[in-house]
């Protein structure tokens, strides 16, 4: 999401502008390693672009810089962004999903104009202790999926931009593995350190 003073109305346009204009635009993150810097970072190789990173001590305050004018752009959530873009306070450009959000279904996937980003990861999910038997693990995965595809929980959690994937015990240990790969490789290439 971008402060409605960017001259670039569209994703592409945003894109564009972030080549002619390297380090010019400043994007505010929860924090140095969060997973908002981590996408600001696999933005700026996958698209070639440069941007200056400017974290803080949550999402709220970086949301409430760029409404302000202090930053240009922030990485957020739909439910963050979403009513601040219906109220003309910020113009949402690119979801950073793989696909576009069906709360947004004018507002397209970042992949669909930088088709080398993909999103690191940032996913919720339920651990067990190490050893726990695989019958009770799937068990378990199967109670907390109809839990959470609940009508009013469903409708809930996609009400504040949480899609529901409920994956299984392998896909979910195999998802996380590829992520800790990816945000490894993100965290060495931009030198990142611990603070």
């Amino acid at each position: 999401a971008v402060n409605p003073s960017v001259p670039a109305k569209t994703f592409p346009e945003f894109i564009q502008y972030l080549k002619n204009n390297p380090g010019k635009i400043r994007y505010g993150t929860s924090g140095i390693g969060s997973v908002f810097h981590l996408i600001g970072e696999v933005l700026q190789e996958s698209a070639g672009v440069s941007m200056i990173h400017v974290p803080y001590k949550g999402i709220v305050p970086a949301v409430q810089d760029v409404v302000k004018g202090q930053t240009e752009m922030c990485f957020t959530s739909a439910n963050g962004a979403g009513p601040l873009a219906k109220a003309g306070k910020l113009r949402v450009l690119a979801v950073l999903e793989k696909k576009r959000y069906g709360a947004m279904p004018g507002i397209p996937a970042a992949n669909e104009t930088v088709p080398g980003f993909v999103r690191p990861s940032g996913r919720f999910g339920y651990f067990g202790p190490a050893g726990l038997p695989m019958p009770i693990a799937n068990r378990l995965q199967q109670e907390i999926h109809k839990a959470l595809d609940a009508p009013d929980v469903r409708s809930r959690l996609e009400t504040v931009g949480l899609a529901i994937i409920g994956n299984t015990p392998e896909e979910f240990s195999e998802m996380y593995r590829v992520g800790f790969e990816q945000i490894g490789k993100i965290v060495k290439k931009a030198g990142l350190k611990p603070q």
